[in-house]
């Protein structure tokens, strides 16, 4: 497939209240970035800097309407929409396979999955509280 044909499909989901560490959105890019028919792939939290980013890959402000910093960015450039499809679920995946995994140096926090308060800790940029701000 032509590079043009790669890109002729742009799609994005947001997934509120979800924080994911560097570390797992690279992994969540590497994995949409190998799914056939993908020609770019990222996963940002959507930040004002990522979100710009993403405007200058073209996508419009309504693909992204309401995303704030709390909220991550899975986004592909597709030769169709199946493919487009098939890689942001494959992203969604990995992140969540991360959080799943029970990995204590794994960063993904969803407000959704996960009830209890986010705290600020140093070294981390959140983790989840138990009762009486214990760290778990």
């Amino acid at each position: 497939m032509s590079a043009a044909s790669l890109a002729a499909h742009r799609a994005a989901r947001k997934i509120s209240d979800t924080y994911a560490d560097s570390m797992v959105l690279l992994v969540a890019t590497s994995v949409m970035s190998g799914q056939p028919g993908i020609g770019w792939a990222g996963a940002v939290m959507a930040a004002p800097a990522a979100l710009a980013d993403l405007a200058e890959q073209g996508f419009e402000p309504a693909d992204l309407a309401g995303a704030d910093a709390n909220d991550l960015v899975l986004a592909v450039h597709a030769a169709d929409e199946e493919k487009a499809q098939a890689a942001l679920a494959a992203g969604a995946d990995a992140i969540f396979s991360a959080a799943e995994s029970g990995d204590a140096q794994i960063g993904v926090v969803s407000q959704r999955r996960w009830p209890w308060p986010r705290q600020r800790c140093p070294g981390r940029e959140l983790v989840r509280g138990g009762e009486g701000g214990e760290q778990t």
